[in-house]
């Protein structure tokens, strides 16, 4: 009888521990998700302060417009760009802060040839250094800027004022370029042919 009091209370504080145990890893899986909530709604209204900034003023410092133009970094949601926020009509020069060795990958997503290359030598123009070429396997019809290092300032929203940016990365297997040490991936679409444009 005693033998079976004992098993019953240690099964009955196994069970209670175990009980105890779920309840706190509940507790710290809630806890982290209200911790991303919050953090997510610090980045939107940060966000739409910038925005409403920027058009109050007629535009904004590339901190901002990036900030702006990536407000979800953990869901992957895409934000679109607004030409009007981006503050050069031109699109055309990337600001003052803008890191020009940033390691730039120019992928190609249309299926006009050598339109990688000629962005990389455009984009050589404005001043980046550290840029690779390749090709991107999927059809992009609007150019999509990938920011990999959430610290770097691509100032690429100058150049693509219409384009799509996204703090993420791409799956390595849609490209045929070596993404390891990729600071920011380009992806370019028709939007963006000047090579098509330009005949």
């Amino acid at each position: 009888m005693d033998n079976r009091r004992k098993m019953g209370s240690v099964f009955l504080t196994m069970f209670l521990r175990t009980v105890v145990i779920i309840l706190f890893l509940v507790i710290v899986a809630m806890g982290v998700l209200l911790g991303m909530q919050i953090r997510q709604a610090k980045k939107n209204k940060k966000a739409t302060e910038a925005r409403k900034s920027a058009s109050q003023n007629g535009g904004g410092d590339e901190k901002q417009v990036d900030e702006l133009f990536t407000a979800d970094t953990s869901s992957g949601e895409v934000v679109e760009s607004d030409t009007e926020a981006a503050g050069d009509p031109n699109g055309q020069t990337p600001s003052d802060d803008t890191n020009y060795d940033l390691s730039l990958a120019v992928l190609n997503g249309t299926y006009t040839e050598g339109l990688a290359g000629a962005w990389r030598d455009r984009l050589s123009s404005y001043g980046y250094t550290n840029l690779q070429v390749g090709n991107y396997s999927e059809s992009a019809s609007q150019t999509t800027v990938y920011i990999v290092d959430e610290s770097v300032t691509t100032g690429l929203t100058k150049v693509f004022p219409n384009g799509v940016f996204i703090y993420g990365t791409i799956d390595g297997e849609t490209t045929d370029l070596d993404l390891s040490g990729i600071q920011a991936i380009l992806i370019i679409g028709d939007s963006d042919d000047i090579i098509t444009q330009a005949e």
